[in-house]
Formats: structure tokens, C-alpha cells, sequence
């Protein structure tokens, strides 16, 4: 199945992190045994980074047409992402194939799973004042909003963000926040001769970012269960952005930036 909203955005990914309560295995044969297991199934996972705190498995950043994936082991976490994939089983593939054979490889419990968690990004390309496009979009006429109606002001930071339990569970969340990335110096400049301030950023390369991460908290009665959780944490964030997101956020906020703010 095709992903709708990828229409809507510049970019959209998919990650996945699994959260541990205890310090990871990171023996040199395990983790590359490991990486060399992922790179059977997923072959274009051929460029090993480290960093200061992590190890990373990536596919070519240079190839642009080609779909882009990676693999990230921190002390507490293993994460792995997907950018723009065209297909919901190419948005799970790899996240799938992680939790079920990175427990193996680096000795992790179903006592040891902290949360599980996924996070749909969407990044709309927008010049101007990032937080007063949002504003716009999404804020405007509420009652926090009110403070924009005095004289002169112009805004300079609005990421609203919340966060729900689903259904009658604590151990299933959602959050979804919105991210702007014009800076305060860059977000207003002093009008000549009047004083005021107006709009008048460029952030043409910095995108408006919407994130909506879905979390299943452990613990987890098998490790054998991680994919099934997967699963069910996918259908969950699709149909809050068929019924949430692309509606009220993503739509409003693309129709704001096309319509020149």
C-alpha cells in the first residue's frame, strides 16, 4: 500500500527505536555479526560509521534515487530509519528485520525492553517565519493565541506538541509535535523608521518538521513479540494520520506556505 500523505511533504521517514533499561553488548564480533545479518537482507547497508556514542550501518547518502536506510546501536537503544520510502512494507522492512534478530546478536530480554517506538516525520519546505506559518495554520483564533493581538508583536516561537494515552491503556502513547527551525535573530527584523517588527526570515533550507511517534512501554512478555508490536504500533499511527494529521496538521500547514503566509 502506497503512503497518501507522501504528496503532502518535501520528505517523510520512518524510524524506529528500541529503548533498554540496561547497557547493550557491544563486543566487536557481535555487532558485526549483526550488521553483516542486516546486510543480507538489505544489501545497500554498506557503510559503517562510528561516532562518539554510537555505531551505524547506512545505505550510500550519495544515492538520492535510492531508498535511504540506516541502523544506529547507542549504549541504551537500537534504532534504524527509512526515508521516503514509496511503500508501507518498504517503511517496516528494515524495522522489522532489526527486532527480530538484534536481540540474538546483542543479548537483550523481554525484561531488558524499556519502550518501543515509532515516529513518522513529514518536512514541508517553508521560507519566511517558520513559527508564524504555524501560528497561522494551526493556532490561530485559540485562546493562547490571544497574546498575538497586541501591537507590533510578531511570533517567534510555536512547536505546539501533546501527547495522549490510547484508549484505556498508560502503556500505549502517541505524541505529536510540530518543529520550526526559524531562529529568534533570524525570525523578525526592526522595520525602518517605524519601529515595528515584521516577518521577515528566510529559512529556505530548514524545513517545518511534523513528527507523530507512537510508543508501546514495556514490559514485554517475549522478545519473539517485538515484530507483532511493530505491527500494531504502525496500524495505530496510520490511522491517526489518516484521521489527525494529514487533515488537521499537514493540509492546513501546506496550504499556509503555498499560499505565500
Amino acid at each position: 500500500m502506497a503512503f497518501s500523505h507522501a504528496a503532502f511533504c518535501t520528505d517523510h521517514y520512518v524510524n524506529q527505536r528500541l529503548s533498554l533499561k540496561l547497557d547493550l553488548s557491544m563486543r566487536r564480533e557481535t555487532v558485526l555479526a549483526l550488521f553483516d545479518r542486516l546486510r543480507r537482507e538489505h544489501p545497500r547497508l554498506d557503510r559503517m560509521r562510528r561516532l562518539n556514542n554510537e555505531l551505524a550501518l547506512e545505505t550510500p547518502a550519495d544515492d538520492v534515487n535510492s531508498l535511504q536506510q540506516w541502523i544506529a546501536i547507542r549504549r541504551t537503544s537500537i534504532r534504524s530509519g527509512v526515508a521516503n520510502p514509496s511503500t508501507q512494507a518498504e517503511a517496516l522492512g528494515l524495522h522489522r528485520v532489526v527486532l527480530e534478530t538484534a536481540p540474538f546478536f546483542v543479548d537483550i530480554s523481554a525484561l531488558d525492553a524499556d519502550h518501543l517506538e515509532l515516529l513518522y516525520g513529514f518536512d514541508l519546505e517553508a521560507a519566511g517565519n517558520h513559527d508564524a506559518i504555524v501560528h497561522r495554520a494551526l493556532m490561530a483564533g485559540s485562546a493562547i493565541s490571544s497574546l498575538l493581538d497586541r501591537p507590533n508583536v510578531v511570533p517567534l516561537e510555536c512547536q505546539p506538541m501533546m501527547g495522549v494515552c490510547l484508549g484505556d491503556s498508560p502503556d500505549r502513547q502517541a505524541f505529536l509535535e510540530v518543529k520550526t527551525r526559524t531562529t529568534p535573530r533570524t525570525g523578525r527584523s526592526r522595520a525602518a523608521g517605524d519601529g515595528a517588527w515584521t516577518d521577515q526570515a528566510e529559512a529556505p533550507e530548514s524545513p517545518i518538521s511534523v513528527y507523530l511517534t507512537v510508543r508501546r512501554l514495556g514490559p514485554f512478555r517475549d522478545v519473539a513479540d517485538l515484530p507483532a508490536a511493530l505491527e500494531a504500533l504502525h496500524a495505530q499511527a496510520m490511522e491517526l494520520i489518516d484521521s489527525v494529521v494529514l487533515p488537521n496538521v499537514l493540509t492546513p500547514l501546506r496550504s499556509t506556505i503555498s499560499a505565500g503566509h
